[in-house]
């Protein structure tokens, strides 16, 4: 009677062991599903204009000592999601419109393991063309003296069709104008106490719409 007791008993033990086994694995199981669903993301980038919208199919880039390493897109909500990043401090670069609206750029930002870090940036979409050419061109002349400090209230005298009538360097001296496609102007930089500087600049028909130029005026 004692011994079939004893065997009895131990059948209960190994069952009872076989039971705590699949309860364990059933738990691991459900753990590394859990993991598997909830991939831990480090940033989440929210792009929204200037009215507050969120904005859909904005690329959003991780720059990694200048490598851009990661790239999403924002979704309907204007989210993007990067979730392979280092520990280190990395760039995150929003956008990528060459012609008008530019990137956002967020510096030296780092992830919060286990935490997802959340990062909200305004991006302003403008839509434009690269295969279409304004009809003028831009002019930025720089009047500057022989050691390259700029010199104010230099005057323009040319063309004044193309040009403003008054045109006078400002404190940082700058001159701004503008020049119709296929036209080309020129004329000379003049102010008191320095020698007349000539200059010219054309805009041609297909060309660089901002037209940018250097003027050195030397001191009687």
């Amino acid at each position: 009677m004692l011994a079939s007791n004893r065997r009895f008993g131990r059948s209960r033990v190994l069952l009872v062991g076989s039971s705590v086994a699949r309860l364990v694995g059933a738990v691991l199981w459900c753990v590394i599903g859990a993991v598997a669903q909830d991939t831990y993301c480090a940033f989440e980038v929210t792009v929204s204009s200037r009215s507050a919208l969120p904005l859909r199919d904005v690329p959003v880039g991780l720059l990694d000592h200048g490598n851009q390493t990661v790239t999403s897109w924002t979704n309907a909500q204007g989210i993007a999601k990067l979730c392979d990043a280092p520990l280190h401090a990395v760039d995150i670069v929003i956008g990528a419109n060459p012609c008008a609206s530019g990137v956002v750029l967020v510096k030296n930002i780092r992830a919060t393991w286990p935490t997802t870090r959340k990062v909200f940036a305004i991006y302003e979409t403008n839509p434009c063309s690269l295969f279409v050419f304004p009809d003028q061109c831009q002019l930025l002349t720089h009047v500057q003296d022989q050691e390259g400090q700029p010199v104010a209230a230099a005057q323009f005298e040319g063309k004044p069709s193309l040009l403003p009538a008054d045109s006078s360097s400002d404190a940082f001296g700058r001159l701004f104008g503008s020049i119709k496609r296929g036209e080309k102007v020129e004329g000379l930089i003049t102010r008191s106490g320095y020698e007349v500087a000539r200059v010219s600049a054309e805009c041609v028909a297909f060309g660089d719409s901002g037209l940018e130029q250097k003027v050195v005026l030397r001191k009687k």
